[in-house]
């Protein structure tokens, strides 16, 4: 693991691993982001102190809070974990090969590579790269799925997966541009939220304080 660093943790400043979450970050920090990033605000996770513990590595088991909280003013964004959490749970099997399924792709439930493969080639069928070499029914599954192109493209019209729903290049650019906005707009709605919550624990700890 430590061939593999890039740095320093953003969070901690120990060793970088890779990048987590959209930043730079050590594995412990990237772990507990996962396990903690809905809990700001939770009765474990309010400062007993001042709200701006020092967070390194050798401090970071310290204040959750504070932890937590440097987590999201580096920028780590809850929508990461659940990319990462949809990428790692299977919606059931690909109608086009029978292998575990990632979502729902050009109207129909399929794994990845049947994705790119419909994408890369749906408009291919009767070319010459795409004409079957025996009787136009070959199998079609997840070890067999790169033997005979035309059938597997076949396969995935067949199975209901529309060639209208493929983006051109500007749309897929454009969309991600979308994507990368809403990102931006969810990740600086969770620092308003971690101010106002900052600034609502501070007011109550100062009136406990004159109480």
């Amino acid at each position: 693991m430590k061939s593999r660093q890039v740095g320093q943790c953003l969070v901690c400043n120990d060793a970088a691993v890779g990048i987590n979450f959209g930043v730079p970050t050590c594995m412990p920090c990237k772990a507990f982001f996962r396990r903690n990033a809905v809990k700001l605000g939770r009765i474990d996770f309010i400062c007993q102190e001042d709200g701006d513990c020092p967070v390194t590595y050798e401090s970071r088991r310290i204040c959750n809070c504070c932890r937590l909280a440097k987590c999201f003013r580096v920028m780590l964004i809850i929508i990461f974990i659940e990319y990462t959490s949809m990428k790692s749970r299977q919606v059931g099997q690909c109608l086009v090969c029978n292998d575990a399924a990632v979502g729902i792709n050009f109207g129909v439930l399929t794994c990845m590579p049947c994705k790119a493969f419909f994408r890369r080639n749906a408009v291919k069928l009767g070319t010459i790269d795409f004409i079957c070499q025996e009787d136009g029914d070959c199998p079609v599954a997840y070890e067999s799925r790169r033997i005979c192109n035309c059938c597997r493209l076949a396969k995935c019209f067949r199975v209901g997966m529309q060639k209208s729903l493929i983006l051109s290049e500007a749309q897929r650019l454009a969309r991600k541009e979308l994507v990368q906005q809403n990102r931006q707009k969810r990740a600086q709605l969770m620092i308003q939220n971690l101010s106002l919550v900052r600034t609502t624990y501070l007011y109550i700890k100062t009136y406990r304080k004159n109480i």
